[in-house]
């Protein structure tokens, strides 16, 4: 009984359809524009042409969305063709177009909402076979595959969760005659990326699938002009990769571009010579139509980029070519000799120095010379070949009057200073413009091996920079123990030298900065005068009071010199005042301890310590005081029993 009825509702379904079917048979030949939907016959309104008594616009499909190969003109109200799919999977039938009877496709995005359900209800009954084509085509299965690519309805162009269609997996996995059979197909996409905006062409150019590449070249639906997730094309890929045979082929290609260029403005020979692609290169520069006198967006040409790279063999190709000039700039103004310099390459400069063309003392628009780039960089082989020369300038200085031996100090080149300290016209003392020597920026760098080196030498320690800082303030205040005790060692220091900016002292910068040791050793020599004040009047024990350096407070009032009530000459601030003032409970506590501290003096406003405490509202502060009033006050009174 439940078979007749089953088989009732097929007929009565079949019946349904049967007149609205024969009726848009009729509708072969359409016209340009379908200006009505074929199943319900309602004329499509756009929404300008609706006002607000009229019902709502409804939805409107259009066929190439929804049928392979079908037309964008082709239209339909979305939940009549949604009846339509219904129905033919009701009856077992697959959904075809009602204009063209192009096959309903097997992946349908971008559609209505209402249409969903009733796509779910025909994959039910006509399961999608496009995937299997992906595994067809990963395993080299050509029998299946081809099964597969002569049923309409078949997605040629489906993709897996990494964007790969088939063309793509055949081409990553060198299987030919897949790639063969696919680009038979009209619908197939040659050009469709993956994921990763990889193409069949660039999966077999970065495989080095020369014949696979070969025989996507020879479809003429191949753009080889699309670019790859980071810009290069595909001669650009394969001079990279030196597969000289994929270079070969596309060279034959019409369309190739012998020089474009990438995002960094590099052409597909720069890019070869970058990788020290010697047989592409060669073959390349064998090309009329490549440019050899370009460069790229930063100004590199050919002979810089083989130098930074440095492989001789491409160098020499180059310097053998006419058309190469050697005396181009780059945008930073580089030139060949000095890309060979920042590469390290000693047997490139020595080729290059071959070259009367070439100038070995050559600055650019800063000043820099190669020697002093070997000197800042550390290379230290092309140093030496730079020094033999008997054109070197040593004492050459850039902008700023850095010399060669001063950004090696700086830069805590040690081997690059020692060789250039056995240079016997070494200028050790020469001052750049804010009249820094090379031992005073070996300080700044605190680099105690380069600063031996230049004392050793002979550098003169007592020449101070514009601000009147000699390399003693300066490793007093970085409070480099090392460095102060071999400035000590080599030559006569005045502890009480001042800077005739700030007028600040040795001990007065290592206070400022907390450098405990260095305060000790300064403290320890006997010519040391720790009440001397610098420009704002501010001794050494008030700027360490003012910082809150506690250990250094200890170490200043327990020498004998010290005035621990020294009053600043413009507020009469004592260093207990400032200690107080900037909240340093520590220091306040180091001070109130001495025995000689006079909690009575008034500052130039009238105020005492204990009217300051009061002011600043500091409870530590507060609660330390009155326990220090408390003793004293005990003290006192054992006194006078």
């Amino acid at each position: 009984m439940g078979d007749k009825v089953n088989n009732f509702k097929k007929l009565l379904y079949r019946f349904l359809f049967f007149f609205s079917f024969f009726s848009l048979c009729a509708m072969e030949s359409e016209s340009d524009d379908v200006n009505e939907c074929p199943i319900c016959c309602s004329e499509f309104k756009e929404s300008g042409d609706v006002d607000d008594s009229e019902e709502l616009v409804k939805d409107i499909v259009t066929g190439d969305k929804l049928f392979v190969g079908c037309d964008a003109r082709h239209r339909y109200c979305a939940e009549c063709i949604a009846g339509w799919i219904h129905s033919r999977a009701k009856g077992g039938e697959r959904a075809t177009c009602p204009f063209c009877r192009k096959d309903l496709r097997e992946t349908t995005p971008s559609v209505p909402y209402c249409l969903i359900a009733s796509l779910e209800e025909y994959r039910k009954v006509f399961p999608c076979q496009s995937p299997y084509l992906l595994e067809y085509a990963r395993m080299g299965d050509l029998a299946n595959l081809g099964l597969l690519l002569r049923r309409p309805y078949i997605d040629v162009n489906v993709v897996d969760e990494e964007g790969n269609a088939s063309l793509i997996l055949a081409a990553k996995l060198q299987r030919l005659s897949v790639v063969e059979r696919l680009l038979k197909h009209p619908d197939i996409d040659v050009n469709k990326c993956n994921a990763a905006g990889e193409t069949a062409l660039a999966a077999a150019e970065h495989k080095g699938y020369s014949v696979v590449v070969d025989k996507l070249l020879s479809d003429p639906r191949i753009e080889i002009s699309v670019h790859d997730p980071i810009g290069a094309r595909w001669l650009e890929i394969a001079a990279k990769k030196g597969n000289l045979l994929c270079v070969e082929q596309l060279l034959l290609h019409p369309s190739v571009g012998v020089n474009s260029r990438n995002e960094q403005g590099a052409t597909p020979l720069i890019e070869a010579i970058k990788a020290s692609q010697e047989t592409v290169v060669k073959r390349l520069l064998a090309d009329p139509r490549v440019d050899v006198d370009i460069s790229d967006s930063n100004g590199g040409t050919l002979i810089m980029w083989a130098a930074l790279a440095g492989n001789r063999a491409i160098l020499e190709m180059l310097l053998s070519d006419d058309r190469i000039d050697l005396k181009k700039y780059d945008s930073k103004g580089y030139t060949p000799l000095m890309c060979g310099v920042l590469g390290g390459h000693k047997e490139i400069v020595e080729k290059l120095l071959a070259y009367p063309e070439i100038d070995i003392n050559e600055q650019i628009h800063n000043g820099y010379t190669p020697l002093m780039l070997a000197a800042e960089s550390g290379k230290l082989e092309v140093l030496k070949c730079l020094l033999d020369d008997p054109e070197i300038r040593v004492n050459s200085v850039n902008k700023e009057g850095f010399s060669a031996l001063m950004l090696a100090c700086h830069n805590r080149r040690i081997m690059e200073v020692e060789k250039l300290l056995e240079y016997p016209y070494i200028g050790l003392n020469v001052r750049n413009e804010k009249g820094e020597t090379a031992l005073l920026l070996a300080v700044n760098a605190e680099s105690v091996e380069v600063v031996q080196k230049l004392l050793n030498a002979g550098a003169d320690a007592n020449i101070a920079n514009e601000q009147g800082i000699t390399p003693f303030m300066l490793a007093c205040h970085k409070g480099n123990i090392g460095i102060a005790r071999k400035l000590l060692f080599h030559f006569h220091i005045d502890f009480n030298a001042q800077c005739k900016i700030t007028r600040k002292t040795a001990l007065m910068f290592a206070c400022q900065s907390g450098k405990t040791e260095i305060v000790e050793l300064l403290l320890g020599n006997r010519d040391i005068n720790p009440n001397l004040c610098d420009l704002d009047g501010e001794s050494a024990l008030v700027l360490a009071a003012r910082n809150g350096h506690v250990e250094v407070v200890g170490k200043l009032i327990r020498h004998l010199a010290i005035d621990i009530n020294e009053q600043h000459k413009k507020s009469g601030y004592t260093p207990l005042m400032v200690a107080v003032r900037n909240g340093h409970l520590g220091v306040a506590w180091r001070l109130l301890r001495h025995p000689d501290i006079d909690i009575t003096l008034k500052d130039f406003s009238g105020d005492t310590i204990l009217d300051i405490v009061q002011q600043e509202g500091n409870q530590a502060i507060t609660n330390l005081f009155e326990q220090f009033l408390k003793i004293k006050k005990k003290k006192h009174h054992c006194v006078v029993q």
